[in-house]
């Protein structure tokens, strides 16, 4: 998952998020609570064709801000080697304004970064309310599964790239001088590569590109943004 918390946070039971009330309205700052946060989001992804696969959430100290990554697939998915998350803030002490985002690649901090793919951001003014909230919690998630086809076609389009021995080696050569593969990573690389190419039984620009990612996991987020970044554009001008 890709919630970090470590700035005045803690990680929450959804029980406990639901559970906490919303300061009352005033004429022009509209508080919603954490509950009706989680529960339009439930309702934009039943709407949209995904399955919740788990969640994590994080809360002040007053419970006033909460944080959240929600793990998602599409139903009839054609890849689970693909992940998809949404990002969830919001406020009730006006610190900040609610935010969804969603892709394949969020990251949602508690100390206020916020990127994925698409993000959608409102203000806790007079005019939101449970309908405007439903509304940029379905914009979000159309978007989101608009996304999540195009990173499955794209990953599909990595496997009709056939690489022969010489191309291989090429490729591996320009991920090390492009600083994208570290020469210290290399051995462990070929191993990831070598279980990939196994599992597919083919030598294809997918089974690079798997091998790369793996290679990263268990980095620090920013590590993995910086890396995953750098090796689409690589792969991509390859395709």
């Amino acid at each position: 998952m890709a919630l970090v918390s470590h700035v005045n946070t803690k990680r929450a039971p959804e029980a406990e998020v639901m559970e906490i009330v919303p300061p009352g309205w005033t004429n022009t700052w509209h508080p919603v609570s954490h509950r009706d946060v989680v529960l339009s989001l439930n309702k934009a992804v039943e709407n949209t064709g995904l399955r919740v696969l788990n969640r994590e959430y994080s809360l002040n100290r007053l419970g006033t801000r909460m944080f959240a990554s929600w793990a998602v697939e599409l139903i009839g998915g054609r890849d689970s080697r693909i992940g998809y998350e949404l990002g969830i803030r919001n406020a009730m002490d006006k610190s900040m304004a609610l935010g969804v985002c969603a892709g394949t690649r969020v990251f949602v901090c508690d100390n206020l970064a916020f990127s994925s793919e698409y993000v959608a951001f409102r203000k806790h003014t007079g005019g939101l309310d449970i309908p405007e909230l439903e509304m940029l919690a379905q914009r979000a998630l159309l978007s989101a599964t608009s996304n999540m086809r195009k990173e499955l076609d794209w990953m599909k389009s990595l496997e009709d790239v056939t690489l022969g021995p010489l191309r291989f080696k090429e490729i591996v050569f320009d991920l090390m001088s492009g600083g994208i593969l570290p020469p210290s990573q290399f051995e462990p690389f070929m191993e990831h590569w070598e279980e990939e190419r196994q599992t597919t039984n083919g030598f294809t620009l997918s089974v690079v590109y798997n091998a790369m990612t793996r290679l990263v996991r268990g980095k620090s987020l920013i590590k993995i943004a910086k890396v995953t970044g750098m090796l689409r554009d690589f792969i991509s001008r390859r395709l």
